[in-house]
């Protein structure tokens, strides 16, 4: 693959076209390719495609949509990870490539992705200078920061990941003008930064002859289209500059423009025509365009009416809100996710309350990661939709409720992951189903809240962030691993008494309990530890609190228990389960979907200790031939049904699916 991707898009300058691909022949850096990207010629641009170069050549053609398309179209069959956009009469300096690639790699851990170079006019090819003039203008914060500034691409490179998350060129700006800053007001809306490079010089020569009547009053047209596209920018961005200057402006321009024959281009026109004083003849000439540049504000007002054009964003862009940024499971398969979805063609966009521990499980190259205040999380939402524009919002569980709202004011298709068993809440069911386009459940025992509308539900298992690459590190015997959060629903006071009767029959067992209890659940964690003192059991019970990382644990376990009164998928059977560990869960909701009895676990009765001791003492007595079947079952199982490939793939297949929907 290569590193630069140079596009450039023509229509009918075959001529300066092969000057500019000359000087592409001469430089010092020369990992790239070029893409020339034809908006419906009529000459004979099409024969560059016989035609043999020193670098990687590409011709794409297109009906005549206008530049913005003819970019787009160029970059859909780019490689590069930087593009570099330039003007089909150009002269590049020998250097020119060179400077773009190195200033992206010397800034781009400072956030910049795009580059600006330095453009010098001059008459024709022949006046090129050998070495670039001195390069004398200060350079300041506004000019670095400014898309209306920096962004023309006669000499611009960009990362990938501003044209994948904005969407790249909107293709509603089809005339002359203001195309390339719109698109630069949404990547600096999108917190990417600028930087300008003096030293990557081109230089721009005319392209359409000598200045004779024709070619000026071509050139005045363009500023007529360019006053009709700064509306259409006003109309798609409230303040890129425009729309409130122009409207405030909006009774005046009628009054002077809309008389009959144009009488100020007229008055123009006849100062100009009798001037021999060439200052003159430039201040009448400047004084056309201006009023050119009026006149296609007032016709684009009638072109573009109001409320009917809305800013471009990435077709594939999705926006990932999480409730919590811990390691608990939801936000690890929504991590698993996020790190894989670019290779999916879709740009993820992680959203967190706040910072946590699950940043360090998020790939920043690939993820673009955006945290919420503690306060106002919704109105913080809001500005990020509205600044992003994703085509698709995926609520992480229905406790990110807010962002189906947020979604609609905008229009935004969305997902909503629903994690929780909720049994006892037909209400909440029901207003999820309204609000959200389709729904992803973890497992098939949650079909049953929302079975009023199953064309609109998928089920996608929850998968493993990875299989071990090595053997899991010796158990410790007898050792029993819970791990969960401290509450009623995960049925540990049913374990701390199937511990007292297993200790009975084998004082060499022990407990190990990872997490915290919930604030709403401390009555019940004191409740276990008076239990287990008054038995005597707390010197073998080891309390380990929160961990960033269960595989040790997992490891020293010769079992895991999970007693879940309700859980609607079981994260930790199947990470158990893929450290070929041994495992009792209860019979709850999604856990008969991963666990077949006695061939890759065990299942018991949800509440019942009794049972629960009967079975741990039952799998410690089986031989260790017959608990190998099992542990190696249990990865055969894992490795089938839970990776992280299949799991993103089923995501995406319903992200497709919300994209079809109408």
């Amino acid at each position: 693959m290569v590193k630069l991707s140079v596009i450039i898009p023509t229509r009918d300058r075959l001529d300066c076209l092969k000057q500019t691909l000359a000087s592409l022949q001469k430089q010092t850096f020369t990992d790239f390719e070029v893409i020339v990207s034809d908006d419906g010629s009529t000459d004979r641009t099409k024969s560059l495609a016989k035609q043999k170069f020193p670098f990687i050549f590409k011709l794409v053609s297109q009906p005549n949509l206008g530049r913005a398309a003819a970019r787009n179209h160029g970059f859909s069959v780019a490689e590069g990870g930087i593009i570099v956009f330039i003007d089909d009469h150009i002269i590049l300096d020998k250097d020119f490539l060179k400077e773009h690639y190195n200033t992206h790699q010397k800034f781009a851990k400072k956030g910049v992705a795009v580059a600006r170079g330095r453009v010098e006019y001059v008459k024709d090819v022949s006046a090129v200078p050998k070495k670039p003039p001195r390069f004398t203008k200060k350079i300041n914060k506004f000019n670095e920061n400014s898309p209306f500034v920096n962004f023309i691409t006669n000499n611009l490179s960009v990362s990938r990941d501003v044209l994948e998350l904005t969407g790249g060129f909107d293709p509603d700006f089809k005339e002359y003008g203001f195309q390339d800053q719109e698109l630069g007001f949404r990547a600096r809306q999108r917190g990417f930064k600028f930087k300008v490079n003096p030293k990557a010089v081109g230089y721009i020569f005319k392209a359409d002859g000598e200045d004779t009547p024709e070619i000026l009053e071509k050139r005045l047209d363009k500023f007529r289209q360019a006053g009709r596209s700064a509306v259409l920018l006003s109309r798609k961005h409230y303040w890129a500059g425009l729309r409130a200057g122009v409207n405030l402006f909006n009774v005046f321009l009628n009054a002077i423009l809309s008389l009959d024959n144009d009488w100020f281009l007229r008055f123009c026109r006849a100062q100009q025509a009798p001037t021999k004083d060439g200052k003159r003849w430039q201040y009448w000439r400047a004084k056309m365009r201006w009023a050119m540049f009026l006149k296609g504000l007032r016709e684009g007002f009638d072109k573009y009416p109001a409320d009917k054009y809305q800013p471009r964003s990435g077709d594939n862009v999705v926006m990932l809100v999480s409730h919590q940024a811990d390691l608990s499971g939801a936000p690890i398969s929504l991590a698993i996710l996020a790190n894989r979805l670019r290779g999916k063609s879709y740009y993820p966009i992680l959203v967190l309350p706040q910072s946590g521990p699950i940043e360090q499980k998020i790939d920043s190259a690939r993820v673009k990661v955006l945290n919420l205040s503690k306060y106002f999380k919704a109105l913080k939402l809001y500005i990020y939709v509205a600044r992003f524009r994703p085509a698709i919002i995926h609520a992480n569980t229905f406790l990110t409720e807010y962002a189906l709202d947020i979604a609609q004011k905008f229009g935004i298709k969305t997902i909503l992951h629903v994690r929780e068993d909720l049994s006892g809440f037909p209400a909440l069911a029901k207003r999820l189903l309204r609000k959200a386009r389709r729904l992803i459940l973890i497992s098939h025992s949650m079909v049953r809240y929302f079975d009023s509308e199953p064309t609109r539900l998928d089920v996608v298992y929850n998968a493993v962030e990875e299989l071990p690459k090595n053997e899991p590190a010796a158990e410790i015997p007898y050792n029993l691993l819970y791990a969960g959060s401290i509450e009623k629903r995960k049925g540990l006071w049913d374990l701390a008494r199937a511990f007292a009767l297993v200790h009975q029959q084998n004082p060499k067992a022990t407990l190990t309990v990872l997490g915290q209890a919930l604030s709403s659940e401390k009555m019940y964690f004191w409740k276990i530890r008076r239990f287990l003192q008054k038995h005597g059991l707390l010197p073998a019970v080891n309390f380990a609190g929160v961990v960033n990382n269960i595989v040790p644990y997992l490891d020293k376990a010769s079992l895991v228990v999970v007693p879940s009164h309700q859980e609607p998928f079981g994260r930790v059977v199947i990470e158990a389960m893929s450290r070929k560990k041994l495992v009792i869960a209860a019979a709850a909701g999604g856990i008969p979907e991963i666990i077949e009895q006695y061939r890759s676990g065990f299942l018991i009765e949800p509440g019942n200790p009794e049972q629960l001791a009967k079975m741990i003492l039952y799998v410690w007595s089986k031989t260790a031939e017959q608990k190998t079947q099992i542990r190696e079952k249990a990865y055969q199982t894992v490795a089938e049904r839970f990776l992280p490939d299949a799991y993103v793939e089923n995501i995406t297949a319903c992200y497709r699916k919300l994209q079809n929907d109408e």
